[in-house]
């Protein structure tokens, strides 16, 4: 039935381009739900012509109906955009819809919005600021990847899972205040924030997935979710700035080079009958060096754990 009624839907859209707000836009209208997409559904093509410039308001209604999604690539490296104001109706931000956007500094996000897509404002490197509002369910992977110039983020309460490579190479990025029903911090989720100075991870998360912090040389202080039970490998990699960790006692496992690298790291408690991985803690130096035993786990620290 579903399949059924977006076929409907797809069926009667009518491709057209509509000039508002001074600019020609290339939109669908969706006549069967009376509703207007800002680009095309597919194939994709661009909503504006690529050379245009400045700050853009995407207009509330075109063709008669509401706008309410912006489509997959519709502004991709659109680089001459400096700032860009959704309107109210918008519910969904497609894949790569502003990636690419190198001097796009501003993004206003309608309360409304459930859905931004994958790769949706990858590479927009001057992006200094940005409000994800609490209607958002979903972020996609690389939804902010390399956006190098944005300072602090706060992800909704109905966001569950941090996808892989959401906010890698956000390298100004140096607060983050995670949902507290987050559940998944995917692979690569954080690596390379390199001004990240804490994270507080929420209590539901089970578990912390490879690479999801490595990189993130100023990171100072972690607060480890209380249900964690996995650290999985090289998730905290070279972190060289962390001085202390405490594991939670659900912990079972941590894995290949979860630590390796955290050179600055003095202390650290490992909950009793966890399973330590190879060089989990490799040229970890502030611990020491040879084998510790930590609550009778063997750990070495600057080599091959003894079988």
């Amino acid at each position: 039935m579903i399949i059924a009624v977006f076929a409907s839907s797809f069926a009667l859209a009518t491709t057209k381009s509509i000039y508002a707000n001074g600019i020609l836009w290339k939109c669908e209208i969706d006549s069967y739900n009376k509703e207007t997409w800002i680009g095309h559904l597919y194939p994709y093509v661009k909503a504006i012509n690529q050379d245009t410039s400045g700050n853009i308001t995407i207009p509330s209604t075109l063709g008669g109906y509401p706008v309410t999604r912006i489509c997959a690539e519709s502004f991709l490296n659109c680089t001459n955009l400096l700032s860009v104001t959704i309107p109210d109706g918008v519910k969904y931000i497609g894949s790569d819809a502003f990636s690419g956007c190198n001097r796009l500094t501003t993004v206003v996000i309608p309360n409304g919005v459930t859905e931004i897509g994958y790769n949706a404002f990858d590479g927009c490197s001057a992006l200094t600021t940005i409000t994800i509002p609490s209607s958002v369910r979903s972020i996609g992977s690389r939804a902010f990847k390399n956006c190098s110039s944005l300072t602090t983020i706060k992800i909704p309460d109905d966001v569950t899972s941090i996808e892989y490579d959401t906010f890698y190479g956000c390298s100004n990025l140096q607060s983050v205040n995670l949902s507290k029903n987050l559940r998944t911090i995917g692979d690569s989720a954080f690596q390379k924030c390199s001004s990240l100075l804490s994270i507080s991870i929420p209590d539901r998360v089970g578990n912390i997935k490879e690479f999801a912090f490595a990189g993130c040389s100023k990171l100072e202080s972690i607060k480890m979710p209380s249900g964690l039970t996995n650290i999985t490998y090289c998730a905290f990699q070279n972190c060289s700035a962390l001085k202390s960790v405490v594991l939670p006692e659900s912990l079972t496992t941590i894995q290949y080079q979860a630590f390796y690298g955290c050179s600055g790291l003095t202390s650290i408690n490992i909950p009793a009958n966890t399973w330590i991985g190879e060089s989990a803690f490799h040229n970890c130096w502030g611990l020491g060096s040879g084998v510790v035993i930590i609550d009778n786990c063997v750990l070495c620290v600057n080599g091959k754990c003894p079988e």
